[in-house]
């Protein structure tokens, strides 16, 4: 096992949140010099998010990222850990999630990966298997109470279809050089986009709401390296 001092990952009792707060702060000023201390990026509600989490997260591939800019990743793998704790901490006994979904989410990993990459990813941070699927747990239960939620909801219409694909398809394909392909045959793929657009507008307004009447303290203002 990796010899790393960790102070986060687990929930922690309420009463103790303000001295391990306290704690995060001098493990910041002290990070530069030790590589045995786990620092503290946030804290969501009673839950730690840690730096080996993003670090882990990343490493392994379980984040939506928009970015390839190496100091914006750890930002946003930051944002979407705050957001799944929050809303898994909300809903967490309403939702669970196969074991077996776990498992082919860990064989496309090992398939991608490689054993060796994969096997390099856990002995760098001292894991088993069995801490990883704790990280695939939370992504797809997140996915799961996401499009429970929303994701049946959204009622794509026919104007719909015919507005994105009249201002945003045909336009975006010219603008490339192609030839945009008949309305007809390009309707589930445009019914797609659209729906998860609309499920991108209502989740990040739900998150928001859910944001402020939250306990969310962002410990890390720095950009991280790896």
């Amino acid at each position: 096992m990796n010899p790393i001092k960790t102070f986060g990952t687990l929930r922690r009792p309420k009463k103790n949140l303000a001295f391990f707060l306290v704690l995060a702060g001098l493990v910041s000023v002290l990070w530069a010099d030790s590589e045995t201390v786990d620092l503290i990026a946030a804290v969501v509600n009673e839950d730690v998010i840690t730096l080996s989490d993003l670090k882990i997260v990343e490493a392994l591939g379980l984040f939506e990222g928009n970015t390839s800019k190496l100091e914006e990743i750890y930002t946003e793998i930051l944002e979407e850990l705050v957001n799944r704790k929050l809303v898994i901490g909300l809903t967490q006994n309403e939702v669970s999630v196969m074991e077996s979904d776990i498992e082919a989410v860990l064989k496309t990993k090992k398939r991608n990966m490689g054993d060796q990459g994969l096997e390099a990813v856990l002995i760098r941070f001292g894991l088993d298997e069995q801490d990883i699927d704790e990280y695939i747990r939370e992504k797809l239960l997140f996915e799961k109470i996401i499009e429970e939620r929303f994701g049946l909801a959204i009622v794509v219409r026919l104007a719909d279809i015919e507005s994105y694909y009249r201002n945003t398809y045909v336009p975006n394909q010219e603008a490339r050089g192609l030839e945009p392909s008949p309305m007809i045959d390009m309707l589930s793929e445009i019914e797609t986009a659209i729906r998860n657009n609309k499920v991108e507008t209502q989740v990040e307004e739900w998150i928001s709401g859910l944001k402020s009447d939250a306990d969310i303290r962002i410990l890390i203002q720095r950009r991280v390296e790896k």
